[in-house]
């Protein structure tokens, strides 16, 4: 039985939030040379803002020791109950914290923000209403793909239609642009949508990979307006994109298709 509530909870540091490994064959370099940089309203030491955090690695900056004992009450700040369904991790930006989850009877897209230091419900916005898929793998959740935050605004990526449909919402949650980032109709695996939305620059890169017509996109951040799209060999992959800086420069990497593969995140 698929559940119908899920629960969030803060604990006492945030680095907790994180384990503490280095990528492999990657040179490690500062958050800001990894991209943050790029976004002057945020903050390596304080915020978590996309997917494996600030240096896209799955490493907390900072000097503060990480917590290793846990129950349902030691070292927990609050916790509060979550609607609907997701498999996708919390952000945290400012003094806030943000989610996706979809309401699955209902066939409801939304992104949820909660006080980070009470767990109080701020707001919630559906993002979109209808266009389920008519068959997603058990373990999977139309709410997997994890918000990525510039400082200013959300971007959230959903399954919709047969299509990925990505939008921006800003930090209140008042919607700035929504658009179809391309087909997502696949037939040989229904597992359901997975990858999370990566920004570089002025751009939110998106990967949009099934057995059809697959492609990476890159989308303006402030315009949603598509800035490159690069095609892929059809193939079923569940993989994110990401950005690091390797041999030098930085590569947009992921994998699929049988191997990893690199891309200039400029440009495609």
């Amino acid at each position: 039985m698929r559940l119908a509530q899920r629960w969030i909870g803060l604990g006492l540091l945030f680095g907790t939030l994180t384990c503490a490994a280095s990528p492999l064959a990657v040179q490690v370099v500062s958050a800001q040379d990894r991209g943050i940089g790029d976004f002057p309203k945020l903050s390596a030491e304080r915020d978590w803002p996309w997917w494996r955090g600030p240096s896209r690695n799955g490493v907390a900056v900072g000097a503060e020791p990480v917590l290793t004992k846990w129950s349902n009450t030691e070292n927990v700040l609050w916790k509060t109950p979550v609607p609907g369904r997701g498999h996708s991790s919390p952000i945290i930006v400012g003094d806030r914290v943000f989610l996706t989850t979809a309401d699955e009877a209902q066939k409801v897209h939304s992104v949820l923000a909660f006080d980070r230091q009470t767990g109080k419900s701020l707001w919630k916005t559906d993002v979109s209403k209808g266009g389920f898929p008519a068959k997603n793998h058990a373990k999977n959740t139309e709410a997997s793909s994890t918000l990525a935050c510039d400082g200013e605004r959300l971007f959230a990526t959903f399954y919709h239609r047969d299509t990925v449909q990505a939008t921006a919402l800003d930090l209140d949650g008042k919607r700035v642009w929504q658009e179809t980032v391309g087909p997502f109709r696949p037939r040989t695996y229904e597992y359901g949508y997975a990858p999370s939305p990566t920004l570089y620059r002025e751009t939110v890169i998106i990967a949009t990979e099934f057995d059809g017509e697959s492609a990476i996109t890159a989308l303006d951040r402030q315009t949603g307006k598509q800035v490159w799209r690069t095609p892929r060999k059809s193939s079923i992959t569940f993989s994110t994109p990401v950005v690091a800086h390797v041999a030098g420069k930085d590569q947009l990497l992921i994998s699929g298709t049988n191997q990893v593969s690199s891309y200039d995140p400029a440009n495609g």
